[in-house]
């Protein structure tokens, strides 16, 4: 424990021994700042004596005392309401960073989502270029189809005169086969009727001879 310490002062003419742990220049300024409330007093009423001086100083320094009390309560009271809002406000900043945090991640999601879109826009770009090739070509074999099919209806339609005309040709060969047929027919029957006596004639002749040499 620190040792008291003696200090010698002077308070309004007459001098004191203070003692206490307090550094001496802490009680010299002290006792100058009592001296100081005393005299004051006594300036403003010289007919005081010693005891009622210091008293009224006394007074005095008590209501500095308790003025500052109350305002050191208001400054702690507005510290802590200070402090308070300082919790509060940290809360706030606490909130707004962990808020700034999120929009944080939320901006880096939509920034991958927008290149993922900006990939699948390019290659659906890519692919609707492929497509639009795709159907310039479809067109092109189309034009062509078009074109080879109705090449393809005038060979048709030349088949099917050439297939009429070979049907003409077929019935009027058959109609001249069947005439043919029938002169053949026809020259059959002269002709059988023709060869048919010469034929009759050597059959009585066998027929007699047979007969004779049977007699």
């Amino acid at each position: 424990m620190k040792e008291p310490i003696s200090t010698q002062v002077s308070i309004f003419g007459e001098t004191y021994m203070l003692k206490g742990t307090a550094p001496p220049e802490h009680l010299r300024r002290v006792a100058e700042y009592v001296d100081a409330k005393m005299k004051e007093i006594a300036r403003r009423n010289d007919r005081l004596d010693h005891k009622k001086t210091a008293v009224l100083a006394a007074l005095n320094i008590a209501d500095e005392l308790m003025r500052l009390e109350r305002e050191r309560t208001e400054v702690a009271e507005g510290l802590a309401a200070a402090r308070a809002l300082v919790r509060e406000r940290e809360q706030d900043v606490r909130r707004l960073e962990a808020e700034l945090d999120e929009a944080r991640r939320e901006r880096e999601a939509l920034a991958r989502q927008e290149a993922e879109l900006r990939k699948e826009r390019d290659e659906l770009r890519t692919a609707l270029e492929a497509l639009e090739r795709e159907r310039e070509e479809l067109r092109r074999e189309r034009a062509d189809l078009l074109r080879e099919n109705e090449a393809l209806r005038h060979e048709r339609t030349e088949l099917l005169r050439e297939r009429d005309e070979l049907r003409r040709e077929r019935d009027e060969l058959r109609r001249e086969r069947d005439e043919l047929r029938r002169e053949r027919d026809e020259l059959f029957l002269l002709l059988d009727e023709t060869s048919a006596p010469r034929e009759a004639a050597p059959a009585r002749i066998i027929r007699r001879e047979n007969t004779g040499s049977g007699g």
